[in-house]
Order: structure tokens, then C-alpha cells, then sequence
């Protein structure tokens, strides 16, 4: 679990435009599977999300890329 208690990830989903990240909604639920994970890193690359927050996040997206039983999920407030 990643918390995102200064809503960093919040704050980019809702000032950028990207296919991916546009279907992951800040106050809702979305699972991504391993096999979305390389997308989500190429996604946070395109708009520019730098910091430890989206360092963690691509991390934990290289964890889940490498067993294809595992999803990431986001669930919002």
C-alpha cells in the first residue's frame, strides 16, 4: 500500500490529459494489472511526475509487472 496523504497523485490526476491516468479516478476504484504496469510508468514519464511519491509508485509497478497474479489498485477518498 502506498498512501498518498499530501494527494500528490490526486493533484496530477486532475491537471493532466493522458489515456491511462485519465482512468484512474481520484475519489473512485481502479485495478491495473501487471500487464498495465509498463503503460503506467511510460504514463508518469509522459506528464513529467517526478518525486519520491512517484518513485515508490513506479517501484511498486515493477514489483507487480514481474508476477502476473498481482493488480495494482487505486482507491480514492
Amino acid at each position: 500500500m502506498l498512501p498518498d496523504p499530501g494527494f500528490v497523485l490526486s493533484a496530477l490526476l486532475e491537471r493532466v490529459d493522458h489515456p491511462l491516468l485519465n482512468r484512474i479516478e481520484p475519489y473512485g476504484y481502479r485495478e491495473l494489472g501487471s500487464v498495465d504496469m509498463s503503460d503506467l510508468v511510460a504514463a508518469l514519464d509522459a506528464v513529467g511526475a517526478e518525486g519520491r511519491h512517484f518513485d515508490d509508485l513506479r517501484a511498486l509497478a515493477a514489483v507487480c509487472a514481474a508476477d502476473r497474479s498481482l493488480t495494482m489498485e487505486f482507491v480514492g477518498d
